[in-house]
């Protein structure tokens, strides 16, 4: 390209350099706009401009026609018209406005523009009348437009460039492409990208991009830190290849973009704080103030956000109408203020009663109440005696009098003196811990994680996986070292509040924040009680059941804690097993019991354990348990070899801290090799002097937390990852989505291929499931009733089919289920799945780092992850300068954000990344932006039959009224109903009763019309549906629920009457369907010549039962449950458990008199030949962990033979049997 240098006659003077006495910056003659220019490479760029090139043609052509060299420099046409309108648009502008920038004016022996008076300004000044409104409009617009003039060229408006701008200074080196002439490469390609120009500020140099510099800034960066779009350098490099191979325009380095996300993370980022463990490992945390500093300062979050607890009477579907919030949390603990006409109302302060008497009164707790607030008081009594008078306040839960001290009279609450005049409110957190994998690979790599979500959300936003927040993660440290991190800011946070921005009242906010519960799976669970864990003596961290010595692993999830990292990991929906659970009618094994007086005595310790497991004992409670941990610490401190018997209380009292014992056994360590009680002693008081101050779990000091209690009872690993898990049998790999469905279908499948006590407990779990994932509870006493009965209803038929089952845990902890519902809220608000669909994440995060450093390098990827959310979301930020300086890359320490009082100081993004995320796209899909295209009631999808009038229809046939309605109707094959479900023809619905309040009714959908005008278009009136009356028979229940029989009523109903689709089963029991039919298979979408059996309802069709286990909807359902039959507690288990032991004498045989009492001699001919055993046997594994040392009979088989030599190790009970002929342990 010609340079404008070659173009410019010696004559003509460009550049004036007489500004600056350094002779470095200049401005341009030929433009005349006042910008100075400090560097070559930005004279060379304005030179290439389209405006200057114009300008520069016309002071040559001037030139040219000169006759004279003093007037070579004279404005050309283009300046005088720009200068014009500069001028003009500073006049509309208003007074005070000039039209050329301040930097312009600083040499008054050059001022800018050509030197003509356009008189405009004194013309505009004459008088001080006030602008009207519509010039103050064409002020402001003048003024924007005069501000366009004096912005520099932007690099992303390609629209306001000529092709010789976009011509490349330094053409990008590509060295796997070919370069081509320049001629031939404008031919194929176009002009050549631009090289990015060397920016001073990596932020906010661009208000369109606000805060990224440019376009390709902001989408490499949303890029590189979507939550679940993870990339590593190297692929990052590759991408950046692509874009210059593309010839995309101004393509960063790798090193511009680390610069550019290292300001924009000290701008409006979160920062990671590092911890020296005080086990001894290094840990990251992401600040937890910064974050819900995000939360109240996100308008798609904080309009969702609630801070009081609410009294809603007899229903619950938030947690902060359940008792924990309401009425457990401490007084302090909940939101000190509430602001009523403009006036700041704390707790612990007096107040006036709205009353003819003046009353007074102490505020101790607000709530609301029907969207009012309300408070709980003390009253407060006058009293005076002869030396003093003042006031004493009256506890009604106490009944006593005092005086007050809880604050000083004279300062009142210490929140009011804190917050200056600004709000208060409490933001109550669930915490959760999971371990995960950091390996893709089977490989185990355990990363316990810290994750918290805010309880102020309601139910429907809880669970979304934008409002998962990352704390921190570690492959190192141990969970309650880790917390001892995240404690450490709550307790400053608490002590000192929290400063934020509340976009919803637009105002400066302090903000405490609480932990409502610890959400976890069972073993991490017990390790934040400091519970011995779930096979313990004392296996309940809520309470003080006893069971076995010994107790039985449960699933997966039931490790102890220090044995954790050697368990299988867990998928996103939870345990994958490669095997098959327990599955047969006999359920769970056990060692047996081979003479008669070892079941005798397995009778009478059974009953009791099992009647035991179905009570809730004496609960634990937080200052009982750490009075017992500090007598630990007390007996290991001072005195001598007390290691057997710390080890005693701990099995004694089933209380086992981990973080504890690390310096417990420091302790011991200390004087382990050591001789004489002198030398041990100082050994001893050296290694007590040498521990920190804090050498009990940190859980303990999260004040209004009590672990053993406000753990709640987490229902996807007790229920389907327990229960429904170790029922069924099956191969390969099941997730908690697939137990789910069989939780609900499992009745109609089994009922012809199990004992009938198999059924029956299946049956009673199908009625109970759908019950606990309840979303709304319409009267909390009854509903805790009745899940209290069928809890109890599912364990005694567990025991009626085998007393064995009582050897899990879990068949006693969900008996804490209801009151933990009772406390925290419907139980599905404190289920895991979204925390355990979040484990992915943590884990891609792991893989595609060089995990050098996973705990600061994860944790740095989801603070870039929750800027991005941020920014993103139109999330508000202070702007603060940040130097660009070059840091050591082991450091990651940033600095805080700023924080401003002023309205004035918040920003958010410009309009350049709003317009990326308008609309449904990819980005916002997964970021979670997008909005749930949501069925609209009333929505319906015509037939192709054509209108018709309303006699010609089934409706105006069936129902006379209508018979004679005018106008034309049309059929529909679907209809969006009242809850988003979609029903058609033939489908069952619950739908209102119009003749009973409150009442609904079941029937059969069996048309849908909507009106319609002569051409055919739709009514704006609602849909009308012909429906079919069911009558539901409890008398006459298959699979323990109730049959669906059609009556001969027709009614019309307009659709908005629906409220939900309903499930039925054909009664195939009392039929006897059978796999008579075939369907032809798919393999890779093509149809081949393979079939598959299906079931064939032949007989009686209509012969339908009401799937009352259907999880969704079931608030509508349960008015047709039937109710469980009442059953004899003790009689049932005495027959269970003595149906047990006949059965263990019959497999067990007699007894040889030549044998011992206690073994029996293995018969030699008896002995299994490994040989003959089936070339492919069925080999079904149970989950029974073997003893340590197995029967002397297992010990011969594992021998080689005279003849042969044994390859395989058997481990069986009886000679000859594998298991009763029913499973074969590997």
């Amino acid at each position: 390209m010609q340079s404008t240098a070659d173009l410019t006659p010696p004559s003509l003077v460009v550049w004036d350099f007489s500004a600056d006495p350094n002779g470095k910056a200049a401005r341009c003659l030929i433009c005349r706009d006042g910008v100075s220019h400090q560097t070559d490479y930005n004279r060379r760029r304005h030179e290439q401009t389209s405006t200057h090139r114009t300008h520069l043609e016309d002071a040559l052509d001037s030139a040219q026609r000169a006759t004279q060299p003093a007037f070579t420099n004279l404005p050309t046409e283009s300046q005088v018209s720009e200068d014009a309108l500069r001028n003009l648009l500073a006049s509309l502008s208003g007074p005070g406005i000039r039209p050329y920038p301040e930097t312009a004016y600083e040499h008054p022996e050059s001022p800018p523009g050509v030197g003509i008076n356009w008189n405009l300004m004194e013309i505009n000044n004459e008088g001080e009348l006030a602008m009207s409104a519509d010039e103050q409009a064409v002020a402001l617009i003048a003024g924007n437009i005069l501000e366009r003039f004096d912005l520099p060229v932007s690099d992303e408006e390609p629209e306001e460039r000529s092709d010789s701008e976009t011509e490349s200074l330094r053409e990008p080196e590509v060295n796997d492409v070919p370069k081509l002439a320049e001629s031939e490469h404008s031919s194929r390609y176009g002009p050549p990208p631009t090289k990015r120009a060397r920016m001073q500020d990596e932020t906010g140099s661009n208000q369109y991009w606000f805060p990224w510099p440019d376009r390709i800034s902001c989408t490499l960066d949303i890029l590189m830190h979507l939550p679940r779009s993870v990339f590593s350098q190297k692929q990052l490099d590759l991408f950046l290849w692509l874009l210059k191979v593309n010839e995309v325009d101004d393509v960063p380095s790798i090193k511009q973009m680390q610069k550019i996300n290292l300001a924009l993370q000290k701008v409006c980022g979160i920062e990671t704080l590092a911890y020296d463990g005080a086990l001894g490992h290094k840990y990251f945390v992401n600040s937890l103030a910064q974050i819900i500093a995000q939360e109240m300062a996100n308008p798609r979050v904080r309009p969702h956000l609630h801070f009081y607890p609410e009294d809603s009477g007899e229903k619950l579907s938030e947690a902060r109408q359940g008792e924990r919030w309401l009425h457990e949390l401490p007084d302090e603990q909940t939101t000190p203020m509430v602001r009523i006409s403009a006036q700041d109302y704390y707790i612990y302060e007096p107040a006036m009663l709205d009353s003819a008497e003046g009353e007074f009164c102490l505020p101790i707790r607000w709530f609301t109440r029907g969207g009012e607030f309300f408070a709980k008081c003390w009253r407060m009594v006058a009293m005076s005696t002869d030396t003093v008078s003042g006031w004493h306040v009256y506890n009604p839960d106490t009944q006593q009098s005092r005086s007050w001290d809880y604050t000083n009279p004279s300062e009142g609450n210490r929140w009011r003196a804190k917050a200056n005049g600004s709000r208060v409110v409490v933001f109550p957190m669930w915490v959760y811990c999971d371990d995960t994998s950091g390996n893709v690979s089977k490989k185990w790599n355990e990363h316990n994680s810290f994750l918290m979500t805010p309880a102020g959300l309601p139910r429907a936003e809880a669970q979304k996986e934008y409002n998962i927040h990352f704390l921190c993660t570690s492959n190192l440290a141990q969970p309650l070292e880790m917390l001892d991190g995240i404690v450490e800011q709550l307790e400053q946070a608490q002590g000192d509040g929290i400063w934020v921005w509340d976009t919803e009242h637009n105002e400066p906010v302090l903000v405490i924040p609480e932990v409502l519960a610890l959400l976890g799976d069972n073993p991490m669970q017990s390790e934040f009680a400091c519970h011995i864990g779930l096979r313990g003596k004392l296996f309940c961290r809520a309470c003080w059941v006893k069971g076995h010595d010994a107790m039985d692993q449960d699933d997966n999830d039931d490790v102890p804690a220090a044995s954790r990292h050697q368990r299988a990991p867990s998928d996103a929906d939870g345990a994958h097993s490669d095997g098959a659970s327990v599955a047969d009618s006999d359920g769970p094994s056990e060692p047996e019991s081979d003479t008669p007086a070892r079941a005798a005595k397995h009778l009478h310790t059974s009953i009791p354990q099992t009647l035991s497991y179905k009570q809730v004992g004496k609960l634990r409670r937080k200052p009982e348990t750490t009075d017992k941990l500090r007598s630990f610490f007390t007996e290991a401190s001072t005195k001598l070899d007390t290691k057997t018997k710390i080890k005693s209380l701990r099995t004694e009292t089933g209380l086992k801290d981990t973080f504890q014992l690390v310096f417990i056994e420091k302790l011991f360590a200390s004087y382990h090799k050591k001789r004489g009680a002198q030398t041990k002693q100082a050994a001893l008081d050296a290694a007590v002097a040498a521990l920190p101050k804090e050498t009990m779990s940190p859980v303990w000091r999260i004040r209004g937390l009590d672990p053993h209690q406000d753990t709640p009872v987490e229902i996807l690993h007790v229920i389907l990852l327990g229960f429904v898990k170790t029922l069924v049998q099956y191969s390969g790999s099941l997730t908690g989505r697939d137990f789910r469905a069989i939780a609900q279908v499992a009745p109609f499948v089994l009922y012809d291929l199990v004992s009938s006590e198999c059924l029956e407990t299946w049956q009673a779990l199908s009625k109970l499931v759908p019950l606990i994932w309840q979303p709304e509870i319409k009267n909390i006493e009854n509903y805790v009733t009745l899940v209290t009965k069928e809890i109890d209803h599912f364990l005694l038929c567990a025991a009626k089919w085998t007393t064995r089952w009582f050897n899990k845990p879990k068949f006693h902890i969900i008996l804490h289920l209801p009151a933990h519902i009772r406390r925290f809220g419907p139980a599905i608000l404190f289920a895991t799945e979204a925390f355990e669909s979040f484990n992915a994440i943590i884990r891609a995060k792991s893989v595609h780092s060089n995990r050098h450093a996973p705990s600061r390098d994860i944790a740095h990827a989801f603070a870039q992850g929750n800027r991005i959310r941020h920014l993103l979301s139109g999330g508000l930020f202070v702007l603060k300068e940040a130097e660009l300086v070059e840091e050591d890359p082991s450091i990651h320490h940033t600095p805080r954000f700023a924080f401003a009082q002023e309205r004035t100081a918040w920003r958010s993004i410009g309009e350049g990344p709003r317009r990326l995320i308008q609309g449904r796209s990819t980005v916002t899909a997964y970021l979670g932006l997008d909005q749930k295209k949501a069925s609209v009631p009333g929505d319906s999808t015509a037939d192709q039959l054509r209108p018709r009038r309303i006699r010609q229809t089934m409706t105006g046939q069936r129902i006379q009224s209508w018979s004679e309605k005018p106008g034309l109707y049309q059929t529909d094959k679907s209809l969006v109903i009242a809850n988003g479900d979609t029903c058609a023809p033939g489908n069952f619905v619950v739908a209102q009763d119009s003749q009973r309040s409150g009442g609904t009714f079941v029937g059969r959908v069996e048309e849908i019309l909507h009106p319609v005008d002569p051409q055919g278009v739709q009514a704006s009136v609602p849909n009308v549906v012909l429906l079919r009356k069911a009558v539901i028979d409890t008398t006459r229940a298959r699979y323990g629920m109730p049959s669906v029989v059609l009556s001969a009523e027709w009614i019309a109903l307009h659709g908005e009457h629906l409220l939900c689709t309903v499930n039925v089963q054909h009664n195939c029991l009392d039929n006897r369907c059978a796999t008579t039919t075939s369907v032809p298979v798919f393999q890779e979408r093509v149809k081949t010549s393979q079939t598959a059996a299906r079931v064939a309802h032949t007989e009686n069709v209509d012969d339908i039962v009401l799937n009352t286990a259907q999880m969704r909807d079931a608030v509508y359902l349960q008015q047709y449950r039937i109710n469980s039959v009442q059953m004899d507690v003790d009689r049932v288990i005495t027959e269970s458990a003595a149906k047990q032991i006949d059965a263990r004498k019959k497999r067990a045989g007699p007894v040889p008199a030549a044998r011992a009492p206690a073994r029996r001699r293995a018969d030699p001919s008896a002995r299994m030949d490994p040989c003959s055993l089936p070339a492919s046997p069925t080999i079904l594994t149970s989950r029974r962990r073997f003893p340590k040392h197995p029967p002397h009979r297992t010990r011969e088989l594992r021998r080689r033979g005279s003849s042969q030599t044994w390859t395989r190790k058997l481990p069986i009970r009886t000679p000859g049997i594998l298991d009763d002929g029913k499973r074969l342990y590997l």
